[in-house]
């Protein structure tokens, strides 16, 4: 069995049991409001107050001062490889390594529910499909990389290259921005887009396009034991915006949530001594 037909099965194994394995032809927002609810029902609901102000993600005071010196320097980055693009994580490696960021830690995980609200608390109630991608941050492995970041220089002469209408609209604001927002902007790329340059344009959506994936051909069928992307494929439209292949976050305060989140006190402690002094 290959590499990507391991990881599919796996995921597609443990999905399975947590829906009805009703076929489903009403993806209406009913539907997936029934989902929430079965998913992660104490996180559901307009009336609740925001899950970052419910939950306890800072961890003690230590964790998130350590947080705050290592990430604060604009040194680290943080990428999250999704699980759709797991079998594939050496590809987002060496796109990294050829921008010059430096990958210094590398995780395995399966996000616990807890995980998933700490860096998705606005999206679990305000995207309709979220649930497809609860189901497959949970019930399979996701990648954790730190990286040293390259030069601001560096990322701004890539993103003149790939982007350079959008490079100049946002001139002045990259200018002011922490180093996590340029790489978000100029590095990562946009969803379902193919460009150049990108994290997700050269080598996410052409590899899980290549792939099938985002075709819903057999290997990407593990991944959907709802039905709603093939449904969505079937009708005429782009699954891109769900299997990104990758996630990193778009804001310093997003970088800390992520951090603490996903590193230990110890793996913060590592990533201190490895500070410029």
């Amino acid at each position: 069995m290959s590499s990507i037909d391991s990881v599919y099965s796996v995921a597609n194994e443990s999905m399975r049991s947590k829906v009805s394995s009703q076929t489903k032809t009403d993806y209406s927002k009913s539907y997936f409001d029934q989902l929430r609810k079965k998913l992660y029902p104490t996180r559901y609901g307009k009336t609740q107050r925001p899950i970052r102000a419910v939950r306890k993600i800072i961890g003690n005071s230590m964790k998130r001062n350590i947080a705050h010196k290592v990430f604060g320097s604009g040194a680290f980055g943080v990428v999250v490889i999704k699980p759709e693009m797991v079998p594939f994580s050496n590809s987002v490696r060496k796109f990294l390594n050829q921008v010059g960021c430096k990958i210094v830690t590398s995780k395995v995980l399966v996000m616990s529910k807890n995980q998933v609200e700490d860096i998705y608390a606005k999206e679990m109630s305000q995207w309709q499909n979220f649930p497809v991608s609860f189901l497959l941050y949970t019930n399979a492995p996701s990648k954790v990389l730190v990286f040293k970041h390259a030069s601001r220089e560096k990322y701004l002469e890539l993103m003149a290259r790939s982007d350079p209408k959008r490079f100049a609209e946002m001139k002045d604001k990259l200018a002011k921005a922490s180093m996590q927002e340029v790489f978000h902007w100029a590095i990562k790329g946009q969803m379902d887009e193919k460009k150049e340059g990108t994290l997700r344009g050269e080598t996410t959506y052409k590899i899980l396009k290549s792939q099938g994936v985002l075709d819903m051909k057999s290997t990407g069928k593990q991944l959907d034991p709802t039905g709603y992307l093939t449904h969505q494929v079937k009708t005429g439209k782009s699954i891109g915006n769900i299997l990104t292949g990758v996630h990193s976050p778009d804001s310093f305060g997003d970088l800390i949530n992520h951090a603490i989140s996903f590193l230990t006190v110890s793996d913060l402690k590592k990533l201190e001594s490895q500070m410029v002094k």
